[in-house]
Order: structure tokens, then sequence, then C-alpha cells
């Protein structure tokens, strides 16, 4: 994977995406439904990933915790970086 994101973790991680939520503006909103503009799409072409939207459950792989993240509370990047640390804690 080749995108502008770089990391030591594997990309497809909860560490990853932690690392990558505390480099963007905490206050900034994201649009869920926006396909091409949501935190999932964002996230994964930062790592050079094609999005392909995912419907979601309580466990499971990468791109359902990342939609779970994504969705739930807050639409802001300090909102999904509160549940991706939360989430890491509970995995």
């Amino acid at each position: 994977m080749h995108g502008t994101f770089k990391t030591k973790a594997d990309p497809l991680s909860i560490e990853a995406l932690i690392t990558w939520l505390e480099l963007q503006p905490g206050e900034a909103a994201y649009c869920y439904s926006s396909v091409g503009h949501c935190l999932a799409a964002q996230y994964n072409k930062s790592i050079g990933r094609k999005y392909m939207p995912v419907l979601y459950d309580r466990a499971g792989n990468f791109d359902n915790k990342l939609e779970w993240i994504a969705c739930h509370g807050e639409r802001t990047f300090a909102g999904a970086l509160a549940r991706a640390i939360t989430l890491r804690v509970k995995c």
C-alpha cells in the first residue's frame, strides 16, 4: 500500500488509525455519509488503499471497526480518536 501516511504499525490496525487521527485537526468535522470524504475514505486514501463502504458489526475485521469508530458519537476527528482509543483498550 502506498499513500501519504507512513507508519511502522500495520496500516490496517487500530494503532495506525490512532496515530493518523492524532495528526488530524481534532475539532474538524467529517460527514459520515459522504462516501468519498468520510473518515473511512480519508484514512484509506492516506494509506493508499481503495475504500469500499461496508456494513459494520460489533466485532470483526479492521473495516468493521473503522466504520464503528466513524459512525458513533461526535463526528469530529477528536471524537473518532476517543472512540478508537476506547476500542483499543477493550480489544
